[in-house]
Order: structure tokens, then sequence, then C-alpha cells
């Protein structure tokens, strides 16, 4: 695939992949754009830049190398698109490697990769939005502050601090009730036991 030039590219460097035993797997990683709803173009000339799978073969180390449009390359039909990867590997036994196949972006940011490292994308689109859990609290929406929802419950008002002021005194009383209540539940359950 021959790349115009001013074109920003990715060279994603893939492995070494080998056995237990270290004897280097042979196969292919294939690269799918994902996201695109048809070719991607390169805007100047209208010339097709990827219309399908890229594919790399392994060399006798288990290793191998691509380079890749960006996906957030300017002059592209299409903006933040992912790739699809799929290893297609076995050993010299002919055992597959059991690898999922996994989404990533491509960042311009970053002209070199390694795909061991780089973390799957949850976006065949390649934009992931977190979605908060609790998008209401206190009858407010959107960015929530501490004093916005403290207003809100009613909390930090004067009537508020009055009623919920600290008693040491009230709270040692009821400490106090508490463990008598329960010493006797369990003085009233040693007589019952022992036939006191």
């Amino acid at each position: 695939m021959a790349l115009p030039v001013g074109l920003s590219t990715v060279t994603v460097s893939c492995g070494p992949y080998t056995d237990a035993r270290g004897v280097a797997y042979t196969g292919t990683i294939t690269f799918t754009p994902t996201g695109t709803d048809g070719p991607v173009v390169w805007a100047d000339t209208g010339a097709v830049i990827l219309d399908g799978p890229n594919t790399v073969t392994l060399d006798a180390a288990g290793s191998a190398s691509i380079t890749l449009p960006a996906t957030d390359a300017t002059g592209l039909s299409v903006a933040d698109f992912t790739y699809t990867v799929v290893h297609t590997l076995k050993s010299t036994g002919g055992d597959k490697a059991q690898i999922l196949p996994i989404l990533i972006q491509l960042p311009q940011a970053a002209p070199t990769v390694d795909l061991d490292v780089l973390e799957g994308m949850t976006s065949a689109e390649g934009v992931t939005v977190g979605v908060p859990s609790v998008t209401s609290v206190g009858g407010l929406s959107g960015v929530v502050t501490v004093a916005a929802l403290k207003t809100a419950l009613g909390l930090g008002t004067a009537a508020y601090v009055a009623t919920t002021a600290f008693d040491a005194a009230g709270a040692a009383t009821a400490a106090q009730a508490a463990a008598i209540t329960a010493a006797g539940h369990r003085s009233a359950a040693l007589a019952f036991v022992f036939g006191g």
C-alpha cells in the first residue's frame, strides 16, 4: 500500500510471539479499519488509502512491523476511526495461539507504537464516551459542585446547623444507656443458661 506524502502515519511493531519453549510462532496479523462505512480516501487526490484489511506476516523471529495511516490523520475522508486487529498465529507443532481480536486507535502523536502494550478500545468508532452512573442528584444535573449540592439539600443552612449541632453530653448518655441495655440482655441470657 503506497501512502501519500504528507499523510500522518504510525509504525506498529508486533511481537516477538513465541511458544512456551521460546520457538517463534508463524502467521499473520491483520489490521482492518473499523467504523469507516466504506473506503478511507485521501481528500487531496481522491485516492483510496484503506479499503479493507492490511496484513503483515511474522518474520523468522516471530516479529513484524507495519506502517498505517494514523486514525486521527488530517486529510482523510474519515476521522477518528479504529483498527480491528486479528492475530492468526500457530506454533511449529501446529497449535494456534489464542489471542482475542482487539480494537485500537493509532493517533499521529505517537508515530511508533508496540502493539503488545496498546490498550484496546471499547467502541468501533474509536470514540469512547464515559457515561456517569448518576446524572442528577438533589434536583441538580450536569456539573454539580459541593456548594450547590449542600444548598439544594439544605445542608449548611442556619436551620440545619442548629438542629444537628453535636451534643457531647447527649451522645455520652445515649452510649451509656446502650451499653447498660446490652449488658442487661447478656446478664439475662446468662441467668437463663445457668438457671439463675
